[in-house]
């Protein structure tokens, strides 16, 4: 198994523990690479994947109606992301009042491994916990429920519900 697919099975695997506490309806993963991973791991019963490398991208905005999903995830993508704020609202308009937004992003401390292992990350943004949490504060409408370091803290797992 590759270190990217291991990678990638262990953030599967904690999104799961999340999925089965809040059991969504209408689930809404960005970045939902070409396998879709985690979508296929949910249960919920309509599911929507976005992915801007594989043509199903957004920029600024989220085609979906205000107030339609249970449950929005983004697993290593908030880092990849031109416009971070912009998406994070967008995902705020369209989580439905108790929905949940579920995120990993690599601490800024892995930069130095994610280079060595991986030739094109393309990350734009690095973000440790006070920059998560100086952007989660522009979301009036949102709670963080949670906030976890994984992978001897290299990473971060970020749990926030729509007030």
């Amino acid at each position: 198994m590759s270190l990217w697919a291991f990678l990638e099975k262990q953030r599967a695997n904690r999104i799961a523990m999340v999925l089965e506490e809040y059991k969504p309806v209408v689930h809404v993963d960005i970045g939902c690479g070409k396998n879709k991973m985690i979508l296929k791991a949910s249960t919920a019963k309509n599911k929507i994947g976005f992915d801007p490398i594989f043509g199903t991208g957004i920029k600024k905005t989220i085609p979906l109606e205000s107030s339609s999903a249970d449950f929005v995830s983004m697993t290593a993508v908030l880092e990849h992301l031109e416009y971070p704020l912009d998406v994070l609202l967008e995902c705020q308009r369209i989580l439905k009042k108790g929905g949940v937004l579920y995120l990993t992003v690599p601490n800024y401390l892995a930069e130095p491994f994610i280079k060595i292992f991986f030739k094109d990350y393309g990350h734009i943004f690095l973000f440790g916990r006070a920059q998560l949490l100086g952007l989660f504060s522009k979301l009036e409408k949102m709670k963080l429920v949670s906030y976890k370091r994984f992978q001897f803290g290299l990473n971060q797992e970020v749990v926030l519900v729509k007030e």
